[in-house]
């Protein structure tokens, strides 16, 4: 996985090759629609279930990855709007390398894809912050490090720990995409009114600041 650093683009999206087997330039990608797959099923009751895809063009705002379905389908009820807004003021909190714009990692050899760093090849594999129970820390403790002596030698150590972060970018990641986990994932993080004022955003803010640096992880 830290060999993946050599491949660096200015915008992510899907990756194309050239006749060689080298990256050459980044094009549409393809992304299943969960959203509108539900209302697919519950709204206009047909039971297909194949999947609904559509194609994303490049970016070269990071975050833009984060929220594309949103951006896509906006909530109707009031309560799935506020949980559409937290989640946005999480991802906008992810610190992401400066240039701001550069993409670092390859993920999904199916539908291999330029990502954001947060979300890139530094990250934990998903056998092991899938499942958070306390046996696994042992072992993302293990890869972290490998990780940490990575950056180390290759940039100074002087970056975000993406790695340990990855235990909470790759949650909200799914919860952007799939609205049928975004509850489960969210839901002990909306101010019980369903409204968030300045007071408690700012100490959310505190908190996730200290969540994405936690070594406990």
């Amino acid at each position: 996985m830290v060999q993946l650093d050599r491949f660096s683009f200015r915008t992510g999206s899907r990756l194309l090759f050239d006749s060689d087997g080298s990256p050459s330039h980044i094009g549409l990608m393809r992304q299943v629609d969960y959203k509108a797959m539900l209302n697919r099923w519950f709204v206009h009751n047909d039971p297909d279930d194949d999947p609904i895809s559509i194609e994303c063009a490049p970016s070269s705002d990071p975050k833009a990855y984060y929220t594309l379905m949103p951006d896509k389908h906006f909530e109707q009820n009031q309560i799935s709007k506020d949980l559409e807004m937290l989640l946005r003021q999480l991802t906008s909190w992810i610190p992401e390398p400066e240039p701001e714009g550069e993409f670092r990692g390859v993920i999904d050899w199916e539908w291999v894809s330029a990502a954001p760093r947060s979300l890139g090849n530094e990250s934990h594999p998903g056998c092991v912050w899938e499942n958070l129970l306390e046996s696994l820390a042992y072992y993302r403790g293990i890869y972290d490090g490998v990780m940490a002596k990575h950056r180390m030698e290759r940039r100074g150590g002087s970056e975000e720990n993406f790695c340990r972060m990855s235990l909470i970018t790759e949650s909200l990641a799914i919860a952007t995409d799939a609205p049928q986990c975004r509850n489960r994932i969210m839901h002990n993080k909306v101010h019980e009114n369903g409204l968030l004022d300045d007071m408690v955003m700012d100490t959310l803010h505190r908190g996730f600041n200290i969540l994405l640096s936690n070594e406990g992880l």
